[in-house]
Parts: structure tokens; C-alpha cells; sequence
């Protein structure tokens, strides 16, 4: 026997005490998870600067600034959020202006609101 069959069981007891928390930090969706999936699904379409394109969907989604956004990959993102984002890449991917996704565009400083109708 290559295990004494307490050690076996404390081993078995102790991987059952942190399989919900290995659970959540590999299956869970994250800042880090997002920005590598979507620059992956924009560079395919072709659309320019794919990690950029992701970041500023996930400052827009959320409200962050590029800085908080590298510095908080490990964020999870709630299912909600995560569709949300996906639509988003989804929409850039086939073609609808960055801008139009988020409404604004910054021009010398100054932000503008932008709408298809505009």
C-alpha cells in the first residue's frame, strides 16, 4: 500500500474542503478571462487594435479607467455582465463602430456623444 489510509483520507477531506474555491477561480469568468477571449474573437473579425477594442467595452461596461482594468484582472464578472460584454464584442465584430457601442467619442479632449443618427 502506497498511502497509510488515514493520510488518504485526510488528503481526500482536505481536497473536498477547497474544491468550491478552485471551482470558482477556474470556472469563473474574469477581467483577465474577458480581455484574452475577446481580443482573440476581434482579431478574427479584423477589427484594429483587438486588446484595446476589449479594454474600452470592459471601461465601458463597467466604468473603469485602461489602468484599473490591467491592474484588476482577477475581477470576477457576474453572468450579466458577461453576456453583456460578449453582445458587445459581438456587434464590434461585425462591424458597428466602437463608438456607437459606447455612445461617446473623445475629440481633442473634449467628449462627444454619438449615435447612428448623428
Amino acid at each position: 500500500m502506497l498511502f497509510h489510509p488515514g493520510l488518504y483520507c485526510f488528503a481526500l477531506a482536505a481536497f473536498a474542503a477547497i474544491l468550491p474555491y478552485l471551482k470558482r477561480l477556474f470556472l469563473m469568468h474574469t477581467i483577465s478571462s474577458f480581455r484574452t477571449w475577446a481580443s482573440e474573437e476581434l482579431k478574427r473579425a479584423r477589427v484594429n487594435s483587438p486588446m484595446l477594442t476589449a479594454d474600452l467595452l470592459v471601461g465601458y461596461v463597467f466604468g473603469w479607467n485602461r489602468v484599473r482594468i490591467l491592474s484588476r484582472g482577477e475581477t470576477p464578472i457576474s453572468d450579466d455582465d458577461w453576456a453583456r460584454l460578449c453582445n458587445l464584442v459581438s456587434r464590434r465584430s461585425n462591424g458597428e463602430p466602437l463608438q456607437y457601442l459606447t455612445g461617446e467619442q473623445e475629440f481633442f479632449g473634449m467628449g462627444f456623444q454619438v449615435t447612428p443618427r448623428c
